[in-house]
Order: structure tokens, then C-alpha cells, then sequence
């Protein structure tokens, strides 16, 4: 479900008028009280009833994108920010939100030379691989 959170406004926005992974239209100046950075539910509902209101698309976008953006800083500070950090995962590549996270951490997020969508993945195959190392080897 929360995976769903992220990928929702891509699958939604497709059509060419609206690039999401620029964040040309998403760092647009948008209150983040316009939509729910609580629960995904909310937020797709939300979103949905803006779009009935005759939001444009592109400000419906803006203010979605703010509330995952605020929700990630959020987390952020709950855990603890560190003067270095990166952000990974499929978030990590649109420029609107990842330019939102830094306004409101107020620092820079390191950039990763690697693509970010993998970094999970790779994450959980090095633990794997060590949890294995660590296992006694059967005689």
C-alpha cells in the first residue's frame, strides 16, 4: 500500500502535458494542506475530489507532490537528519519533490551515481549475502 503512495500520480498523469518526473509543474507554489501527507487513501481521495472541483491538473500535481514530500521530511526528522543523506528509491528521481524535501530540511541531498530505483534491492542482497556468510557451513 505504500508503495502505491508514490507510484499513484504517475500511472494517473500520463498525459504529455504533465511531466512528473521533472518537477517542472510539481515545485509549483502549493499549500501542502491540499492534500493528505497522512495516509494514501486520503490523499488519492483527496486529489481526486480537487480534480472534481476543476483544479487544474498540473496544481492538483503540485499540491500531491508537496504532501509526499512533506511526509518523507517529516520521517526524516523523526529518525534524525544527518548533515549528509540521500533520498533513494523511485522518489529519488523526480527533481520537484526532491528539490520540496531539501527546501523543508533546509539542506542538500547527496546524489547518488547509481540509479536509485535499485538501491533496496541492492541493500537487501548485501545483507542477505552477509547473513549467509555469517551461517555456520554445514560438515
Amino acid at each position: 500500500m505504500a508503495d502505491d503512495y508514490w507510484r499513484w500520480p504517475e500511472s494517473r498523469w500520463t498525459n504529455p502535458g504533465i511531466d512528473w518526473k521533472t518537477g517542472e509543474t510539481v515545485s509549483a507554489g502549493v499549500d501542502v494542506g491540499s492534500v493528505s501527507s497522512t495516509c494514501v487513501i486520503f490523499a488519492k481521495t483527496e486529489a481526486i475530489g480537487l480534480l472534481r472541483k476543476g483544479w487544474p491538473k498540473e496544481k492538483v500535481l503540485a499540491a500531491y507532490s508537496a504532501a509526499m514530500a512533506h511526509r518523507v521530511a517529516e520521517l526524516i526528522q523523526r529518525i534524525g537528519l544527518v548533515r549528509e543523506f540521500a533520498i533513494t528509491g523511485g522518489i529519488a528521481k523526480n527533481e520537484g519533490i526532491l528539490k520540496r524535501i531539501e527546501n523543508e530540511l533546509k539542506t542538500v541531498a547527496l546524489k547518488p551515481n547509481m540509479d536509485t530505483q535499485i538501491a533496496g534491492a541492492l541493500g537487501a542482497a548485501l545483507l542477505a549475502k552477509d547473513l549467509a556468510d555469517k551461517r555456520p557451513q554445514p560438515r
